[in-house]
């Protein structure tokens, strides 16, 4: 099973993070181990300042608005892509990942499988 952990935390945020000590090399080391294992197919952050859009269709009219993610003042959020046997899995993992960062919070979501997807489309 396939799912996707995003990892919100506003330690992220702050650029003295990146500076704490061993922190890059430990987590460098949990996701070579997580891919090793075949656990972690895909991770990244999403840019700090990016300009996003949000596109909505509602009676046959379509609505885009766009803010960045400072303008919202959203935390830091990070992705993982796990391919597991079980949510429980799953867990484990996003608990190893936040002990290295230190403080945050994890949703974890399954993500469906191409066959599945395409069985349920429009």
């Amino acid at each position: 099973m396939q799912y996707q952990g995003l990892l919100t935390a506003n330690r992220c945020a702050s650029p003295s993070l990146l500076h704490q000590p061993g922190l890059l090399e430990k987590m460098g080391k949990l996701m070579d181990q997580a891919v090793r294992a075949g656990a972690l197919s895909a991770a990244d952050r999403q840019v700090r300042d990016w300009s996003g859009a949000r596109v909505k269709l509602s009676g046959g009219q379509f609505t885009v608005t766009g803010a960045t993610l400072v303008q919202r003042k959203e935390p830091a959020v990070s992705y993982g892509m796990f391919y597991v046997e079980s949510l429980a899995e799953a867990i484990e993992w996003t608990k190893c990942f936040l002990q290295v960062i230190g403080e945050g919070e994890c949703e974890i979501r399954p993500v469906g499988e191409p066959a599945n997807f395409i069985a349920a489309a429009c």
